[in-house]
């Protein structure tokens, strides 16, 4: 039970749905400010605490040794896929084997809407799982980051990010001392926060999250139903000078959205 709604501990795969979708670290402040202009469809918006804090402990907590049989999944990242527990599920579709696009370094939304509208004329009467990478980086909206490696940022990500939290520094301020050392930056996040700065990261992110919601929204339009949208974990973005998930137990990482839909 990794949810927290109301003080009252969420089992998501006994919640009633017939499709789950999880924006990969949305946090919950920003989904609130943007999701209404994006979606334009009525439902209910909740405040979810998420005790996983990121995608490995998510993956565990909500489907180790659960009975998914009746679950078709749609996942975007191999990093992903490394926990998921294929024999639990009805099937488990790979997105990312065939929609990676190097040229952004990341799965794109389009392809898991392709994906899922593929496997739903299949399988009309199961019930979906529907993992989109955003807004998690690489930021589409901006171009990604090209890589030909499928897992390249994903364990650099997690070398880079483990390094600071373990010597106390922000990443803020290694960045900082990185720039003007004139080294080059070597995750997607801090190749952004040199670009842009910390406002700017923060209105990319709005912008990640309305793009992934546009898509989204093409899904609610042509499938009816109970749809849930929630996260596996929340990010940072420049709070005390912390960007990412890192793992850290504070509310921009474990408060995500949980909006139920009806059409």
């Amino acid at each position: 039970m990794n949810y927290i709604i109301n003080d009252k501990q969420i089992d998501i795969l006994k919640e009633d749905w017939k499709y789950l979708v999880i924006v990969d670290g949305a946090r919950y402040d920003y989904f609130k400010e943007v999701y209404k202009e994006i979606l334009g469809i009525k439902g209910n918006l909740k405040k979810a605490k998420c005790t996983s804090l990121g995608t490995p402990r998510w993956m565990k907590e909500t489907f180790e040794n659960k009975d998914c049989k009746d679950i078709i999944i749609l996942t975007t990242s191999i990093n992903f896929d490394y926990r998921l527990p294929n024999h639990t599920f009805f099937k488990a579709v790979k997105v990312w084997e065939k929609g990676w696009a190097k040229e952004l370094g990341t799965t794109p939304p389009k392809a898991v809407n392709d994906a899922f509208l593929k496997e739903v004329k299949k399988y009309p009467n199961k019930r979906f799982i529907i993992h989109y990478m955003q807004p998690h980086t690489p930021y589409v909206t901006i171009g990604g980051q090209p890589s030909n490696t499928i897992d390249k940022h994903l364990k650099e990500e997690r070398t880079e990010n483990h390094k600071y939290i373990s010597n106390l520094i922000s990443e803020r301020t290694a960045w900082t001392i990185k720039k003007w050392l004139g080294k080059k930056p070597n995750l997607p996040i801090e190749e952004y926060f040199m670009k842009y700065g910390k406002q700017g990261l923060i209105d990319v992110y709005k912008n990640e999250l309305r793009n992934v919601l546009t898509y989204v929204k093409h899904l609610i339009n042509s499938n009816k139903g109970k749809w849930i949208i929630t996260a596996d974990h929340g990010v940072r973005v420049g709070e005390k000078g912390r960007f990412g998930q890192c793992h850290v137990n504070v509310k921009e990482v474990y408060e995500v959205p949980w909006l139920e839909i009806n059409v």
